[in-house]
């Protein structure tokens, strides 16, 4: 196998954040290149690492901004809350907006200055970047939401019956364990034929080297609990008057969408004042290492809600 990139050879930081109850996050941060127009805050979303985006922080940096990022707690290389790493869990989603407070007191908020601060975050990663601007909206200067997670895709049932079974689950002391049919990370389930975030094989099997690498990086499925609270912050977010987040918004949903919700997508970019909702024809969920064009559309977004966020020249 080639050396893999590294966050090191791509010219980042790699910095610790101490959470709260002590728990020690993985961060780290990317100068811009050239002369500097503001700062990305970027949020990843479940079962992902800060490498996996390391294509995508490089094309931030070319526009002038420096990128700061942390691995969630439970996932990449920061602290796993039980002893099967695998386990995707959380006890509730404040637990990961206090780990993002954390990180914006400690590291990135002595960083900004008086730059202009823009969130990009993907699929969980975009919950959290919304649950953080309804509590802050003065702070952030732009948004930009690869897929974000503001309901979840369940196929034909309906939602009440996803609800009915992780009740059920809870009620009989099964919040640690697997949802079903969820199991722990292994290389011979992630097949890129019939996958359902990618049509590019060489990003599909970037993700995998990574893994192979540092198998530490890996995580399974999601835990009865943690589909518990993540339907708790959905519903936090559905009863959220957005009328004052008045910075540009721009939203990318993936047509061929198999994980989140498209449906509630659409509603919350109706609820957002200035918000622009662009659907990527063919795209799968992870637009933000599709293959191109598709691609290229979503960094098209990305890079119109930076431009409008920098200051004038």
């Amino acid at each position: 196998m080639d050396t893999l990139p590294s966050i090191d050879s791509t010219g980042g930081q790699t910095l610790w954040v101490t959470a709260p109850d002590g728990a020690e996050l993985r961060a780290a941060r990317w100068l811009a290149r050239g002369p500097r127009r503001g700062v990305v805050l970027l949020f990843n979303g479940r079962t992902e690492f800060i490498e996996k985006h390391l294509a995508l922080i490089d094309h931030i940096r070319a526009q002038g901004w420096t990128v700061w990022t942390l691995d969630w707690r439970g996932q990449g290389l920061s602290p796993r809350p039980l002893p099967d790493r695998h386990k995707g869990h959380i006890d509730r989603f404040e637990t990961y907006l206090a780990d993002a407070d954390a990180l914006l007191e400690s590291r990135v908020g002595p960083d900004v200055g008086d730059d202009p601060l823009v969130l990009v975050g993907h699929s969980m990663g975009g919950h959290l970047a919304l649950r953080l601007l309804a509590r802050q909206p003065a702070r952030f200067a732009g948004v930009v939401l690869s897929a974000p997670m503001v309901g979840i895709h369940h196929g034909c049932a309906p939602a009440w019956v996803a609800d009915a079974l992780t009740a059920a689950a809870i009620r009989r002391g099964r919040a640690t364990d697997y949802v079903a049919g969820g199991e722990r990370w292994t290389p011979e389930r992630e097949r890129f034929e019939g996958n359902v975030v990618t049509h590019d094989p060489d990003a599909f099997q970037a993700g995998l080297d990574q893994i192979a690498a540092n198998p530490d990086l890996a995580l399974g499925g999601a835990t009865w609990g943690w589909v518990r609270a993540a339907r708790a912050s959905i519903a936090t977010l559905e009863r959220q008057d957005w009328s004052a987040v008045t910075q540009p918004v721009g939203i990318a949903l993936a047509s061929e969408e198999r994980i989140v919700s498209n449906r509630a997508i659409r509603r919350l970019a109706e609820r957002l004042p200035n918000a622009r909702l662009v659907e990527i024809e063919g795209a799968c969920h992870e637009i933000y290492r599709e293959a191109d064009p598709m691609r290229g559309q979503f960094l098209a977004l990305l890079d119109a809600v930076l431009e409008a966020a920098a200051p004038a020249a």
